[in-house]
């Protein structure tokens, strides 16, 4: 019994351009394997980032419009709500959202066809053409999520914050990066 590493060097799924910055991303975990992953998709199709953390830093609340205008734009430029995916690390933000959108006549999961709303776990083997990461900061509810008492996470917590962090980061990073 000797066991062997085998890397999966090749992604299938992702374009070139968010293999690239997800390499970028896990090069800055000090503890690591080191590998560089490779996008068979060659499309330089490139992510959008919008960068709320100095006028949003206060609670959901204040994030819901501005998440809203930017799924009301896809739709007005003629994107179907079904191709309109929102992902959060935690479901009390997306449902908050969800009813916000559902009142204003976006077309949600609730009314068929509408935009999906699903926490970063729960969207596992999904894929839309426009996903939105919600959340994408640091502190107790952000990506990673720095929660460490919960029962769920009782396993990590033999190890150092830091290695947690990473480890968190590096399945946030896998589950979002595996989607078109």
């Amino acid at each position: 019994d000797h066991p062997e590493i085998s890397f999966l060097s090749t992604n299938y799924r992702s374009t070139e351009s968010i293999i690239r910055m997800s390499n970028d991303l896990i090069k800055r975990n000090k503890k690591q394997i080191k590998k560089n992953i490779k996008a068979r998709n060659q499309l330089e199709l490139q992510p959008l980032f919008f960068d709320l953390s100095q006028n949003y830093r206060f609670g959901f609340q204040r994030r819901i419009p501005h998440i809203y205008e930017l799924v009301k734009s896809l739709i007005d430029k003629g994107v179907k709500p079904s191709e309109i995916m929102v992902l959060s690390r935690f479901n009390n933000f997306l449902k908050e959202l969800e009813q916000y959108c559902g009142a204003r006549d976006i077309p949600t999961e609730y009314k068929a066809g509408g935009v999906r709303f699903y926490t970063v776990h729960a969207s596992k083997g999904t894929e839309c053409a426009h996903v939105i990461i919600a959340d994408v900061n640091s502190g107790l509810y952000g990506f990673p999520c720095e929660i460490q008492d919960s029962t769920v996470l009782e396993v990590v917590k033999l190890f150092p914050k830091q290695k947690f962090i990473e480890e968190e980061r590096l399945v946030t990073l896998t589950q979002a990066i595996n989607r078109p």
